[in-house]
């Protein structure tokens, strides 16, 4: 008796369950081009995948009376519901919303892979009109250039958009300003300073002004030496820098000659100024005799030419 009491507790509860009138909902969000009966009624069950209406523009709400449900819940055999005390139902659907940077990144991207853009160079782009309102669907991706068009001398292009969730295409126009990063100096500089990390940073400036001569990296100022004085914010380029002076004209310098296995030494003293790897005439201060070296350290200068001078062993 048991069992057969237990057994018909549960056919009960199922036939209860089975029979359960769906209950529309009085506010709907959806994320979908299509609201389905499952999004607009609780306890939908079999009907639930079936589609009832197409869903508002993305960002946006809109109203559904009581009656056009009634309508279209009744095409898919639905007709028995329990309404929502407000007469009508709220249908939400989320969207996404595209800004001028998305808009940017597409056209840097797509310029990039046309070959416009080299290595380190970037793309400023300024559209020609604000950008109006645009709100994309969320569950593709929400924004596609379907075409561009650029003028590499003046810089002008005219994009054309797809805004997922949205028939119309979207037509942008605006420049392009190529920049590239070069080292500036941050602030004034005597002649013959050498330049140190906190002296110099990267900044922006036009492709056409950069072509003109500059570096692309701090690596290559950092520790160069300025050639004459230099104001603050000037964009540092080859006619600026060079290598550093390790020998000055009129410096007491040390003058090697390898000769085999021996290195021989003798005092001199520098005629002109010299960095590393630059000639440099030497006097040597025991013959009087002027001998053509190599500056390869402070102080210090390898001969090139050597006029058997008197000489001691290191």
């Amino acid at each position: 008796m048991k069992t057969f009491a237990l057994a018909g507790l549960a056919l009960m509860l199922f036939t209860a369950s089975a029979a359960a009138t769906p209950v529309l909902k009085s506010q709907v969000l959806v994320s979908t081009p299509v609201v389905t009966v499952g999004d607009m009624f609780d306890g939908a069950d079999i009907y639930a995948e079936q589609a009832l209406f197409r869903s508002p523009a993305p960002g946006t709400t809109g109203r559904v009376s009581l009656d056009a449900v009634r309508v279209a819940a009744a095409k898919v055999g639905l007709t028995d519901f329990d309404p929502p005390s407000a007469g009508a139902v709220t249908v939400s659907r989320f969207g996404a919303t595209i800004d001028t940077p998305e808009i940017s990144a597409l056209i840097e991207q797509t310029l990039r892979t046309r070959g416009f853009l080299r290595d380190g160079v970037k793309a400023e782009i300024t559209l020609s009109m604000p950008l109006s309102s645009l709100t994309a669907d969320t569950d593709v991706d929400p924004l596609s250039l379907v075409s561009l068009r650029y003028g590499a001398g003046d810089g002008a292009f005219v994009a054309r958009f797809m805004v997922s969730g949205n028939a119309k295409p979207v037509d942008i126009t605006g420049r392009v300003d190529l920049v590239i990063a070069v080292p500036h100096l941050v602030g004034s500089m005597a002649g013959n300073s050498i330049i140190r990390p906190k002296d110099v940073e990267m900044r922006q400036v036009p492709v056409r002004t950069a072509d003109t001569g500059s570096f692309s990296s701090l690596d290559q100022v950092i520790g160069m030496q300025l050639k004459r004085p230099t104001r603050a914010g000037k964009m540092l380029q080859p006619g600026d820098i060079t290598e550093p002076v390790l020998i000055a004209r009129n410096d007491n310098v040390t003058i090697v000659y390898r000769v085999g296995p021996m290195t021989l030494t003798v005092k001199g003293q520098a005629l002109g100024d010299a960095a590393l790897g630059d000639p440099v005439q030497v006097l040597n201060l025991m013959s009087s005799k002027v001998l053509s070296a190599v500056a390869t350290d402070r102080g210090l200068v390898t001969v090139t030419a050597f006029d058997s001078p008197t000489v001691s062993v290191r």
